[in-house]
């Protein structure tokens, strides 16, 4: 059940950015792809801090270790949905004209994926609270 409502909610989330950022996109099927794209890496980032980065944290306590490796976890993610949109974006339309600079590119994903990260840790933090105020409420 939690699969599914992952799978929805990221579908949502997809949808609203699709909705929001098609009007900055040639076509829709670019902006399907580079939409696609900055949620899957997003996501990524998502489930790699709470199922992997976290528990290390909570293991080692570590705060300087987590936020360098949370760093990576948001930047690697970033470069790479840069590349693939630039790719995306010279394969189906050719060279830009209003493309923005690598690095200024790269910074907006980073802040994208950020944002991301950051909503999903304050909804699970919100959710536990949640389950331990009301018995049975948002229980698996």
């Amino acid at each position: 059940m939690i699969k599914v409502l992952n799978v929805l909610l990221w579908a949502a989330i997809f949808g609203f950015w699709l909705f929001i950022s098609r009007a900055y996109h040639p076509t829709l099927l670019i902006a399907i792809l580079a939409t696609a794209v900055l949620v899957a890496v997003s996501a990524t980032a998502v489930y790699l801090n709470h199922l992997v980065l976290l528990p290390k944290y909570a293991e080692h306590r570590s705060f300087a270790r987590y936020i360098i490796q949370l760093v990576a976890a948001v930047t690697l993610p970033g470069l790479l949905a840069v590349l693939i949109i630039q790719a995306i974006y010279d394969y189906l339309w050719g060279p830009d004209p209003n493309r923005f600079g690598f690095w200024q590119n790269l910074a907006y994903e980073i802040i994208f994926i950020s944002i991301h990260v950051i909503i999903a840790m304050a909804a699970i933090r919100l959710s536990k609270k949640l389950r331990r105020g009301k018995p049975g409420l948002l229980k698996k």
